[in-house]
């Protein structure tokens, strides 16, 4: 993938503001859910650009829930493999993937502060920190988020959604290439 403009970063960001506003306010709980979503929506596009489009020419079942590229750890799975998003970026989105499946069902405990949810939070953030990129977003924040973990959680999982976003304008579509009915 190509290097994405300061310019196109910003068209992006700018773009997704209102997502961000509103996650910037939720609770811990509903900011893993909505962020997972997010991240998942992110790499149901990035698959789309990436594959072939479908036969039929209308739905696309392959990507349809309850189908095999349907659910967020098939299409983690699926980017990591066709070489869209490398290691590092496949477990920080299994990291969010396990959170999410937590939240979604646990009555309690959806605490980005303690806890399971914390550690995952932390292991999370701690890959995002060493990234310079993290720190701007981090420091140039126009939003608010929470102080400490939940705050960072929150700008880790917005960073992944532009990471993911900005990226997949530069995805090209794969190419026939393979065994044809004749020859």
């Amino acid at each position: 993938m190509t290097e994405t403009t300061d310019s196109e970063f910003d068209a992006h960001y700018d773009a997704m503001l209102p997502f961000l506003k509103e996650f910037e306010g939720e609770s811990d709980r509903a900011s893993i859910v909505l962020g997972a979503a997010r991240l998942d929506l992110a790499l149901e596009g990035l698959l789309r650009r990436a594959l072939l489009p479908p036969a039929s020419g209308s739905d696309d079942s392959l990507l349809d829930v309850e189908r095999p590229l349907g659910t967020f750890s098939a299409r983690i799975e699926a980017c990591y493999r066709l070489g869209l998003i490398d290691r590092p970026f496949r477990d920080a989105l299994d990291l969010v993937r396990r959170m999410r499946n937590d939240c979604a069902h646990k009555l309690a405990g959806c605490n980005l502060s303690e806890g399971s949810q914390a550690e995952r939070a932390r292991q999370l953030v701690s890959r995002h920190m060493i990234s310079e990129d993290f720190k701007a977003f981090h420091d140039a924040s126009t939003y608010r988020v929470p102080e400490g973990l939940p705050g960072d959680f929150r700008i880790a999982v917005a960073g992944m959604m532009l990471r993911l976003e900005t990226q997949a304008k530069d995805v090209r579509s794969l190419a026939i290439t393979g065994i044809t009915l004749l020859p």
